[in-house]
């Protein structure tokens, strides 16, 4: 028979695959087309705001005058 040719079968194989990979490459790229689309049109998350500094030590509580130095290491 005229498709029993074994090059014949895996032309059409090879052709076969590559219509499939076609066919995947399409349905991916469409996919990422509307992932960037729907991007565009969802507005953008809000950044959390970064944590703020520590307040620095209040002389008081440590102990001494707002003048005094004081070593807080124990002797």
């Amino acid at each position: 028979m005229f498709f029993d040719s074994p090059h014949l079968t895996l032309t059409a194989d090879l052709r076969h695959r590559e219509l499939l990979a076609e066919a995947e490459g399409f349905r991916l790229g469409r996919l990422a087309r509307a992932a960037r689309r729907d991007a565009r049109r969802r507005p953008a998350a809000p950044q959390p705001a970064p944590p703020e500094p520590p307040a620095p030590p209040d002389p008081s509580a440590l102990g001494g005058t707002p003048g005094e130095r004081r070593c807080l290491v124990p002797r």
